[in-house]
């Protein structure tokens, strides 16, 4: 079961994320309810907020909604470490220590340049967080660019600045086992999605009987994909933010789109559209794959 909540409050999806972790406490007692949250300032905010209303919160686990993925991904693969090795704080080092290797081959050429420029050493540690942040965001973004990357190599129609970047993360894959998270992802798509062949799949293993998601606008393709599958056998309660009840799929989605419509000013509401396409984004693809569209609706918005 996958219930949408929406408000353009939200307290009041925090009220009523509340209320249901209430009436789920009359479950086992030792089993914590789990909460997907996006960002640690949102977490702190939504401990305080619960604990005003219910008086106390206890047994209740927050969690980034990436790192419930790769908890799917250990239940269904128990040989794989508990942490991922793909979080950008653990693949920082991973990259520092293959920029301190011998980086021969001329698709590598542009890196050694930039390494060996001032010969400040702190420059390859500042590189290696940038690296592990668009690594980060190419897994959930760029899962089918990556994928092509570990399996055949760069090819003519990336660009020379993607032809190192290629060649670095098929060297990075053999420093974490040799199977990129996004390989993981498919692997277990194909397993678990109706919508990836045969109509009947098994369950995933690791599942809550329960489970919430909270303000997550900003959540990848690939994880979204894994919840709606998760919700064809457990319930999720998906609390999400919006400005508007109206449909949010075709509003401008980048900045230079929202400030193109700001000045032909065609039509739609010019604040929603200046706040940016993050949950615009959401709503797209949340209508957009016929099993991750939600069963049920629930509407909380201000009159008016």
């Amino acid at each position: 079961m996958f219930r949408l909540h929406t408000s353009n409050d939200a307290a009041t999806l925090a009220d009523e994320l509340g209320r249901r972790l209430r009436a789920q406490a009359g479950g086992n007692p030792l089993a914590p309810a789990l909460v997907l949250v996006p960002q640690a300032g949102l977490k702190r905010w939504l401990q305080v907020h619960l604990a005003q209303k219910l008086g106390v919160v206890a047994n209740v686990e927050f969690v980034e909604p990436a790192r419930f993925a790769w908890r799917l991904l250990h239940a269904a693969r128990p040989d794989l470490p508990r942490q991922s090795p793909f979080e950008p704080d653990v693949l920082r080092w991973h990259l520092h220590a293959l920029l301190g290797e011998p980086l021969d081959g001329d698709a590598l050429a542009p890196l050694r340049e930039y390494l060996a420029g001032d010969g400040d050493p702190l420059r390859r540690y500042a590189l290696s967080g940038e690296l592990a942040h668009v690594f980060e965001r190419m897994q959930g973004y760029r899962r089918g660019k990556l994928l092509r990357w570990e399996r055949h190599g760069p090819d003519r129609g990336d660009a020379p600045s993607e032809r190192w970047l290629a060649e670095l993360w098929r060297r990075l894959l053999k420093r974490v086992g040799g199977a990129s998270r996004a390989a993981r992802v498919e692997a277990w798509l194909a397993a678990h999605d109706p919508g990836s062949g045969a109509a009947a799949k098994p369950a995933p293993a690791g599942l809550p009987q329960h489970l919430s998601a909270f303000a997550c606008a900003n959540v990848s393709p690939d994880v979204l994909r894994m919840l709606g599958v998760a919700a064809r056998h457990c319930e999720l309660d998906f609390f999400l933010p919006l400005p508007s009840r109206e449909y949010l799929g075709d509003t401008p989605q980048t900045r230079r789109a929202a400030r193109e419509w700001l000045e032909q000013k065609d039509g739609g509401n010019p604040l929603i559209v200046s706040l940016g396409g993050a949950a615009a984004g959401l709503i797209e693809l949340l209508y957009g794959y016929e099993h991750v569209q939600p069963d049920e609706e629930v509407e909380r918005f201000d009159a008016g």
